[in-house]
């Protein structure tokens, strides 16, 4: 629940006739001798009541310091012209209201915002009401006797509520008593919708670039005039208005307008998060929860907390909310949600692959407002998610196998650079790496600030990899920029270009000169099945998967692909001068091959086998180095697995397979690395002094967590569900522990973290527990749960269920 330092309006009157508080503000003398707001006469201007709205302001600020410093508001030293609270007498005698409804279940309809927890009363929570800007929703207002037309007036006053400071984002409305439902596409307006016998139900619209966030709402009326100026009071509203962004209206910047890509980026609650390697890829179920209670006041918290907490109309642009977003999920600058670890040591946090959704992960960052350990890539982008499908800005996770990571600022190809040592083996000496995977977003906004041509997906990404601007954060930049390698146009598209669509650049330093030759150019290694979560309902994880590689760059190899690499790298050079220009790669008829190993399960051995062919027309003497090292996801190798050198004389057009074992022990020794590894084959030709390199990445995989339970159940039903698991290790595995998270709730007694304990090599554990499928989103007929199993030798094992509702 949102909340803050209330103003005065939290005060009742004694004789209990309403809980909200009235006051008379402060009389202005009046240009007019007539009363305000008559019919008879010309109305004021918006401005002028935004400017008593103003007025009014400082007196409630006023009013509020006197009551933080400990007193009631009562005493004599106030303004000489501010009235103090009406007395009840006076406010049971003429017009008043009393009461406000905001029409929550025919608003949330309209607005398909029903799927929203919070719209709906939870023990002793009240309801709230969400709607999307650029749409309208009625309110109801009620008085203690008819509203006369030719004698009240009604002005709405808006206010974008910080829990920090006091907004200075105000939206003044008068009240329009003649049905004219035209609104300005740009400004705020109201009109009478239906009128009561003490009622007025009014038909509020927020322009589709209204700021996202948590507003006041107070209703002036005008009551009465004394002595020939206006009488007006004011009731304070105690319940918030939330207003998100609006996919569905098409004024609004992040309209969507296919029908299956709104109901996958904004309202799917559940997904799959694509890792492991390009040619052995598994998808992960993640729960986002986006309409879970507290879910969406977290969202708006990072973006009041993203922009310091100072009210601004910037909150209504789609794509600064956005950047904001991405440096805010993580923690790296100002206390963010999630803290980054890629490290081999989580003591004190949770694992990254420990976690299965959002929810968990954004509840204890709201209870503790410090940053959650710890989080990877897939982790952040599974947040950002939540926090913007939140809002209702379309999000969806994004996959790239084989994501090359430029770190040195001077070329925009990532770098192998290998330096010889003392027993002529050759190590990599670069800070460039290609990760197996990474994991980002993108946003789907138009971009009137770029050109319409750059309408579409954007990239968004809230790991922090580089700083941005001085700060950990990235995009958005439009995917179309990027295919075309348009490096100026978004924010931080050459970071986002070099990760999808660099050369692989292989270099051999001289130890004494440390003068640099290019070996090879490889344009096909960077940037493999970009994937997506594909817009589908039917919950069998891995199987939707959306290829978007063609989205990102043309066929690799073709001619317009070439080009727009050598466009990207001479505007890259432009804005770097002191880069040389590249001399060719040398040419080397030996060519290496490392065989595609096969599909191992984790427990078992492997067989690397390299193939070394010579396509010249001279005899080529190889020494060659074969090396299979332990290996994060993100590039960084741990140690050594196994190596061995080769040397064999090749005869012109003739092959050699070279084979080099690991064993099971050897396979096993590192499995906080996840079972990677890099697979690196160097040869040193003889005869010409050159050297050839080739190198594959490989992962053994894991079993899945085996899930069993009923395909269909009604809300609120208690239902069975097995889990069970096989040790495929040949060790103990120790320190077992399944964690749940979804909408598909485990019921007492059992719990979402179960701890196993031990499982022996080759035994089955299982275990029945009960679940119960939410309540919430109600629209939606599917209820999903994701499960991950960690333990000491063997982690991110997930399984997942789901049941169709009844």
């Amino acid at each position: 629940m949102f909340t803050r330092s209330r103003n005065i309006r939290n005060f009742s009157l004694s004789n209990g006739l309403s809980r909200h508080r009235y006051f008379r503000p402060r009389r202005v003398r009046r240009r007019f001798s007539r009363p305000w707001y008559s019919h008879r006469r010309t109305r004021p201007t918006v401005g002028d009541l935004d400017s008593r709205f103003r007025n009014l302001q400082g007196e409630y600020l006023r009013r509020r310091e006197t009551i933080g410093a400990g007193n009631d508001g009562s005493d004599s030293d106030e303004d000489e012209n501010e009235q103090p609270e009406v007395p009840e007498t006076d406010l049971a005698a003429r017009l008043h209201v009393t009461n406000l409804d905001l029409n929550i279940s025919e608003n949330t309809k309209q607005h398909h915002t029903d799927m929203y927890e919070c719209t709906e009363v939870r023990g002793q929570k009240e309801a709230e009401l969400v709607v999307r800007r650029g749409q309208t929703f009625l309110i109801t207002i009620t008085f203690n006797r008819p509203y006369d037309i030719d004698k009240n007036d009604i002005t709405l006053l808006f206010s974008l509520a910080s829990d920090e400071s006091n907004s200075s984002v105000n939206e003044t409305i008068r009240v329009a008593e003649d049905k004219d439902t035209s609104y300005k596409p740009r400004r705020w307006g109201a009109t009478i919708a239906k009128k009561g016998d003490n009622s007025l139900t009014v038909e509020v619209f927020s322009p589709a670039s209204t700021p996202v966030g948590v507003w006041d709402l107070i209703v002036r009326t005008t009551v009465d005039v004394e002595n020939g100026k206006d009488l007006v009071w004011q009731y304070n509203h105690n319940d918030d208005i939330i207003i998100i962004f609006n996919p569905w209206c098409k004024e609004d910047v992040v309209y969507l307008p296919d029908p299956q890509w709104l109901e996958e980026a904004v309202e799917n609650d559940s997904g799959v998060l694509y890792q492991g390697t390009h040619d052995r890829m598994g998808g992960s179920s993640w729960y986002f929860g986006q309409f879970e209670d507290g879910i969406l006041h977290a969202a708006l918290h990072l973006v009041r907390k993203g922009f310091d907490y100072k009210m601004t109309r910037t909150m209504g642009k789609a794509s600064k909310v956005a950047r904001i977003l991405s440096k805010i999920v993580n923690s790296s600058d100002d206390n963010g949600v999630l803290e980054g670890n890629w490290s081999d040591s989580f003591a004190g946090g949770t694992s990254p692959s420990t976690w299965t959704g959002s929810v968990k992960i954004l509840k204890k960052y709201m209870s503790t407002r410090k940053p959650v350990k710890f989080g990877q890539c897939w982790v952040f982008s599974g947040v950002l998610v939540t926090v913007c499908r939140a809002l209702g800005l379309p999000c969806r996770s994004v996959t790239n196998f084989e994501s090359a990571h430029n770190s040195d600022k001077e070329r925009l190809s990532c770098d192998e650079i290998f330096r010889p040592n003392s027993r002529g083996n050759y190590t990599n000496i670069s800070d460039d790496s290609i990760w197996n995977f990474h994991v980002w977003n993108e946003v789907w906004m138009s971009r009137p600030d770029l050109g319409r041509k750059f309408d579409g997906w954007q990239v968004i990404d809230a790991t922090p990899q580089e700083t941005s601007d001085g700060v950990y954060c990235c995009g958005p930049t439009p995917v179309s920029a990027i295919k075309e390698g348009l490096l100026n146009i978004g924010q931080d598209t050459a970071f986002v270009f070099a990760e999808v669509n660099s050369d692989k650049v292989v270099w051999e330093e001289h130890v004494l000169t440390k003068k640099k030759k290019q070996v090879s150019r490889n344009p096909n290694s960077v940037g493999k099945m970009i994937s997506t979560h594909e817009p589908t309902q039917e919950p069998l994880v891995g199987l939707q998967r959306l290829d978007l590689t063609d989205q990102y760059k043309y066929p690799e190899g073709s001619d317009r692909e070439r080009e727009v690499v050598r466009q990207a790298e001479a505007m890259f050079r432009k804005d770097n001068l002191e880069v040389d220009e590249e001399e060719p790669p040398v040419s080397e008829p030996l060519v290496l091959g490392i065989n595609d190993i096969g599909d191992i399960i984790v427990g078992n051995g492997f067989d690397v086998k390299v193939n070394a062919t010579n396509n010249g027309t001279a005899v080529r003497s190889v020494t060659l180095s074969v090396k299979v090292a332990y290996k994060t996801y993100y590039g960084v190798v741990t140690g050594t697995a196994a190596q061995s050198k080769y040397t064999e004389k090749l005869e012109p057009g003739k092959s050699c397979v070279f084979t080099l074992s690991v064993t099971p022990k050897q396979a096993m020794m590192r499995p906080r690395d996840g079972f990677n590894f890099h697979i690196e084959a160097v040869a040193n030709v003889k005869e010409t002094g050159n050297i050839v390199t080739e190198t594959s990445s490989f992962r053994l995989r894991r079993p899945d967590l085996v899930i069993k339970g009923p395909s269909t159940a009604k809300p609120g039903e208690t239902v069975e569900v097995e889990l069970s698991f096989t040790n495929p290790l040949p060790v103990l595995m120790t320190n077992c522990e399944v964690e749940i998270d979804g909408n598909m709730k485990v019921v007492a007694p059992f719990t979402d973290n179960i701890k196993i304990g031990v499982i022996s090599p080759g035994q089955t554990w299982r275990k029945t527990i009960k679940m119960s499928p939410t309540l919430f989103p109600r629209a939606q007929r599917k209820r999903e749960a994701s499960f991950g199993l960690e333990s000491d030798q063997l982690g991110d094992v997930r399984g997942s269920y789901s049941i169709k509702l009844t």
